[in-house]
């Protein structure tokens, strides 16, 4: 846990496609100014320093951006911040299997980020869902890239994607977030054939056993840490 007498209130690590545009939103709403909207990392991009020097992006003084904010939230590791205090620091996580595919329509439904090798080499090659889910960061996103050499335990609160829509007050008052219900499917929004293809997917009983195979150490990772709602 992080220690008493913080620098900032709240350290939200948003997992990609796992709610966590909604709770951003709320965070935005609550802090405004004074949040840090940190997106700059290329986490699942293996030439982004995140993954090519990890020890040399985690030198980095990452806690000097945070001057004059309260709340930081983003797709970072929260070892980036690992010499900062907080009140109190949260995840949202999700089933490993349904926020890889989420994460597969999503880049379908976008323009190529020249800036990201790996999301400009999707683009080209347009791989299938198998292909895309052997790539190791996505296979591995809990394990090996988000949560990376982290001790899960300084969170906070470790919440689960499926509570969102049934216990959304109760998530916004764990976290101190307006209770607005704000949820957006960011997915659907911009892939429009997002449920059509995702149901041919799941109603292919092989493949689906393939691609539960290839993400089982970030399904037992969210087994272990993910809590109810009424946890903590």
């Amino acid at each position: 846990m992080r220690q008493s007498n913080p620098n900032l209130d709240f350290i939200f690590v948003h997992v990609p496609k796992a709610g966590g545009a909604s709770i951003v939103d709320a965070i935005k709403k609550k802090y405004g100014a004074d949040l840090l909207l940190d997106y700059k990392d290329k986490i699942v991009d293996p030439n982004a320093l995140y993954n090519a020097d990890f020890k040399a992006f985690l030198d980095l003084d990452h806690a000097q951006n945070l001057q004059g904010k309260r709340a930081v939230a983003g797709h970072f590791s929260v070892l980036k911040y690992g010499q900062v205090q907080a009140a109190n620091c949260a995840c949202i996580l999700r089933d490993p299997l349904e926020r890889m595919m989420s994460n597969y329509f999503y880049w379908k439904g976008t323009k190529p980020n020249p800036a990201n090798r790996f999301n400009a080499q999707f683009h080209i090659e347009k791989p299938t869902i198998e292909e895309f889910a052997h790539f190791d960061l996505i296979q591995n996103f809990y394990t090996n890239c988000i949560f990376r050499s982290v001790d899960m335990g300084q969170f906070d609160y470790i919440g689960d994607f499926a509570d969102l829509v049934p216990h959304w007050d109760l998530v916004m008052a764990r976290l101190g977030l307006p209770a607005e219900r704000i949820r957006r499917n960011v997915t659907q929004d911009i892939y429009k054939d997002y449920h059509t293809e995702k149901s041919a997917i799941v109603s292919n009983e092989k493949l689906m056993g393939r691609l539960r195979t290839l993400v089982k150490d970030d399904q037992v990772f969210y087994e272990k840490w993910v809590m109810s709602v009424g946890d903590r």
